[in-house]
C-alpha cells in the first residue's frame, strides 16, 4: 500500500480531504483509518511514532529505515531541541530538522513529550513549563516554543502544556488544566503564527470532569489541527485509561488526528484504536529491549490463541476482545518493535 498513490487517486477523482492534514477514510464502530499526510509524506493510520534520541532512531541509521516499509513518523522531543542550543544551531547553519538529520520523505513531530520516560510533570507557572532534559529541567516559554518551530521546521508539533500526574490532585488538575488552555491560546495567538499544523493536549488526571472541560474548551479552539491524549502512561490501568478517553473522544472533531501518549503494550494500542486513537508512541518495546527480551507474535488462524512455551525470548500473546475479529481491523497497525536480534531493531507490521 502506498498511502501517497493512494491520497493521489483519491483527490484525482473529486474526493478532496477535508483537512490538509488528515483524512478520514472510515469511521466504524471498530476502526478508524485514515491517512496523515505532509509536505513530506503520507501514511495511513492507525501508526506508531518511532522514538529518537536528538533526532535519530536509537540503532537505526537513516539509510536502515529507508529500507523498512512503513518507518515514516518520527518523535522528536523538544528538550533535544531547546537544550545545548540547539535552535540556535539550526539557525546558524540554516538548516531545517529536516535538512540537519537528513530526514527527507518523513514526518516528524515536535513534542514536550519523551516516549522513553513518562515522568512528565515539573514545576510551571501561568508564564512558562519545564521539560526534563539530560542537563536537568528545561524552561520553555510559548515564545520560545514557537520561535523553535519557525526554525526548525516540523512537520507537525504539540503545544506546550502544564500535564500534572495522573493521580494527581483535584486542585493540581484544575490548574493544569487552565495553565495548558493559556499556553495554548498564547501560541495559537502568536505573530507570526507557528509554521506547521498545532496539536493541543487533553489532559485531566483521573478527573472525569476535568476531562470533560479540557476536551471541551480544546475542541472550541478550531485553529488546532489535532488532540493529544494527555496524562497517560504514569501507572493507570486500562479500565481508567478507557474511562477518561469514553469521556473526552466524543467531545473531540472525528475529522481531525488523535495522539495517545503513554500505552504501553499491544493490547493497549489495539484498545485504544478500538476507542477512536489514530497515532500513538509507546516506551513498552523499549522496557523488554532493555530487560534483554526481544518480541514475537505466534498467530494461529484468525484470532491468536496459543500457550507460552519457554523460549529465549519474550513470547507476547495478544488475545483480542472477544468482539473483536480479523476482519474489524482489516488494516495492519504498523508496530515497530524494537529488539536485541542483530542489534537492529525491526520495523514489523503485525496484521491482526
Amino acid at each position: 500500500f502506498d498511502p501517497m498513490q493512494r491520497m493521489s487517486v483519491e483527490m484525482q477523482e473529486g474526493d478532496l480531504p477535508a483537512s490538509p492534514l488528515f483524512y478520514l477514510k472510515t469511521e466504524d464502530p471498530a476502526i478508524r483509518i485514515g491517512v496523515l499526510r505532509t509536505s513530506n509524506n503520507a501514511i495511513e493510520t492507525p501508526c506508531w511514532f518511532l522514538p529518537t534520541s536528538r533526532g535519530i532512531v536509537p540503532h537505526l541509521t537513516i539509510d536502515n529505515m529507508n529500507q523498512i516499509p512503513g518507518a515514516t513518523l518520527l518523535h522528536i522531543n523538544s528538550p533535544d531541541l531547546v537544550e545545548n542550543k540547539g535552535v540556535d544551531l539550526l539557525a546558524h547553519l540554516k538548516q531545517t530538522m529536516h535538512e540537519f538529520y537528513n530526514t527527507r520523505g518523513k514526518i516528524l513531530l515536535l513534542s514536550l513529550h519523551n516516549p522513553a520516560s513518562y515522568n512528565f510533570e515539573g514545576s510551571a507557572t501561568p508564564k512558562y513549563v519545564t521539560v526534563a532534559g539530560n542537563s536537568g529541567r528545561i524552561m520553555v516559554k510559548p515564545e520560545e516554543f514557537v520561535h523553535a518551530c519557525h526554525v526548525a521546521r516540523p512537520d507537525m508539533a504539540t503545544a506546550p502544556c502544564d500535564e500534572p500526574g495522573f493521580y494527581a490532585s483535584n486542585k493540581r488538575t484544575i490548574r493544569g488544566v487552565d495553565r495548558s488552555l493559556a499556553y495554548l491560546d498564547a501560541v495559537l495567538q502568536a505573530n507570526p503564527p507557528v509554521p506547521c499544523p498545532l496539536f493541543a493536549t487533553v489532559e485531566g488526571g483521573s478527573s472525569i470532569p476535568e476531562r470533560i472541560r479540557s476536551a471541551r474548551l480544546t475542541n472550541e479552539r478550531s485553529q488546532v489541527a489535532g488532540f493529544v491524549l494527555g496524562g497517560f502512561g504514569q501507572g493507570e490501568t486500562q479500565e481508567e485509561r478507557s474511562r477518561m478517553l469514553q469521556a473526552a473522544l466524543p467531545l473531540l472533531d472525528s475529522a481531525k488526528p488523535r495522539i495517545l501518549h503513554g500505552v504501553g503494550s499491544p493490547d493497549d494500542i489495539i484498545e485504544a484504536v478500538l476507542q477512536g486513537i489514530d497515532l500513538f508512541d509507546s516506551n513498552y518495546p523499549l522496557l523488554q529491549t532493555e530487560a534483554g527480551y526481544a518480541l514475537t507474535f505466534p498467530v494461529l488462524g484468525d484470532l491468536p490463541q496459543s500457550t507460552p512455551t519457554p523460549t529465549q525470548t519474550h513470547t507476547h500473546l495478544h488475545t483480542p476482545p472477544p468482539h473483536l475479529t480479523s476482519y474489524s481491523l482489516h488494516r495492519c497497525l504498523h508496530f515497530p518493535i524494537r529488539t536485541t536480534v542483530n542489534t537492529c531493531p525491526p520495523l514489523l507490521e503485525v496484521p491482526i
